[in-house]
């Protein structure tokens, strides 16, 4: 071997040591990857709830949007008449609601956004052409399609879970039953719904109109927020996630 290519015993012991860490250093190096650790796992575990938090958020928007909005369901159906020219859109509210003939039929006399989907049953048809969009193009009123969609909120088959009343829908959601109903869902998954809270025994009041909201039971899946209850304290909504439609939240 040429002395260019000689190598020397300290040389040696150099390149041993260069080739990896000691015990010590491994059993620190582990120590610190354990601590950062410790602090990423919950920002990342807290990250994926406000996420879901956030599209919850945006869909509650998105609904009130398709219903109070520029062209939206207050707007178009609130003069909408069934085939006996009867009102029948929440007593003029405006709001999603069932016809008399499904309230006859045992539905909940209730706003439900199942309407925001599916055209009542016995709304009148203004169109006379052929495609029957049940919809006057000259007194702009009555059914013109569905006002949300795949593309604008999830559709979910309304489940018995807890909280979720006949009020606000039917349906198991289980066997996949033309009487389902089709909601948007918050982040969690579950239903979304319209709260008309009922407190008087008469006719709707214009106080009970102005408090009407739109609700996701948040990450518990159970809706606390009362629908007796004009305006619900933070305690009564709990976790709830609620965006009242015509004025804003007294106790946010």
């Amino acid at each position: 071997m040429s002395h260019s290519s000689r190598i020397t015993h300290g040389q040696t012991r150099l390149l041993v040591r260069s080739r990896g860490l000691t015990l010590v250093e491994l059993i620190v190096v582990l120590v610190i990857l354990i601590a950062l650790g410790g602090l990423i796992v919950p920002l990342f575990g807290n990250l994926g709830e406000d996420s879901r938090e956030q599209a919850t958020r945006a869909t509650l928007a998105q609904v009130a949007e398709s219903i109070i909005g520029p062209g939206g369901y207050a707007e178009v159906m609130t003069l909408a008449r069934n085939a006996d020219d009867d009102q029948y859109v929440g007593n003029g509210t405006g709001l999603p609601w069932p016809s008399p003939a499904e309230i006859t039929s045992g539905r909940a006399n209730h706003p439900q956004l199942h309407y925001l989907f599916e055209r009542p049953t016995d709304l009148k048809d203004y169109d006379d052409s052929a495609d029957e969009r049940f919809y006057d193009p000259v007194l702009r009123i009555g059914w013109r399609d569905e006002w949300l969609s795949a593309t604008t909120a999830t559709p979910y088959e309304v489940d018995t879970v807890d909280g979720f009343t006949d009020s606000y829908g039917v349906g198991d959601g289980r066997d996949g039953s033309d009487e389902d109903d089709l909601a948007p869902i918050d982040g969690w998954g579950n239903p979304i719904v319209i709260q008309l809270p009922d407190v008087s025994l008469g006719a709707i009041t214009d106080e009970e109109v102005e408090n009407v909201r739109l609700v996701s039971a948040g990450p518990d899946g159970v809706i606390d927020t009362p629908d007796d209850t004009l305006t619900p304290s933070v305690a009564e909504k709990g976790d709830d996630l609620v965006l009242y439609l015509y004025r804003e939240d007294p106790n946010p």
